[in-house]
C-alpha cells in the first residue's frame, strides 16, 4: 500500500466516504488505494477507493478530496 499522507480532514472525509459507500453497495468489496489503468495519473497513480464486484470487476473508482467526492 503507498504512503498517504493525509490531514484531519482528509481523513474523516475518506471514513465518510468508505461508510457511504459500503451502504450504497454491500454486495461490493470497497477496496482503498487502488490504482486503475484507464485513470490519467497526473496526480498519482492512486485513488481513494475502487468498488469491485465479486467476480473481480471494478464498477466505480473515487478520490476523495477534502469533503469532495470525484467520481471517476
Amino acid at each position: 500500500m503507498p504512503k498517504s499522507e493525509v490531514g484531519l480532514r482528509g481523513y474523516i472525509g475518506e471514513a465518510i466516504v468508505k461508510q457511504w459507500l459500503n451502504i450504497k453497495h454491500p454486495e461490493c468489496r470497497i477496496v482503498s488505494q487502488i490504482m486503475p489503468t484507464e485513470v490519467d495519473g497526473k496526480g498519482g497513480p492512486y485513488l481513494d477507493f475502487g468498488v469491485v464486484r465479486d467476480d473481480d470487476v471494478v464498477i466505480e473508482v473515487y478520490e476523495v478530496k477534502t469533503f469532495v467526492l470525484i467520481r471517476h
